[in-house]
């Protein structure tokens, strides 16, 4: 699996995702990686429904997307990272999932 983009960004799909992150990674497919809004199915089904058009979203637990990475089957998928925090990435990181670059918004820094 190649990784183009990975970003925690709390807001998740939102209009800069969708209208320049999407075409910057130029990925098959976003992979929203967090337990919380996997356990939430109106949010899951809310960012499937505002995912740019022609992108493929799914919405994973932590242990799904590890399962996935290391999956051969998905070998020559690229794929768009989305996280809503960073300890998700280093859960992810210590488990064998290689993210070269990491670009991070948090609403929490915006504020201050």
């Amino acid at each position: 699996m190649q990784i183009t983009l990975a970003r925690i960004d709390d807001r998740l799909i939102h209009g800069q995702v969708t209208t320049v992150w999407s075409k910057v990674a130029n990925a098959q497919r976003i992979i929203i990686c967090n337990d919380d809004v996997f356990n939430d199915e109106v949010r899951r089904t809310l960012l499937r429904q505002a995912a740019p058009p022609g992108m493929k979203v799914n919405v994973v637990s932590l242990e799904k997307a590890v399962a996935v990475y290391h999956n051969p089957q998905y070998q020559d998928e690229t794929v768009f990272y989305l996280f809503t925090n960073p300890h998700d990435v280093l859960t992810m990181v210590r488990q064998g999932v290689q993210i070269a670059t990491l670009k991070y918004w948090w609403h929490g820094l915006a504020t201050r």
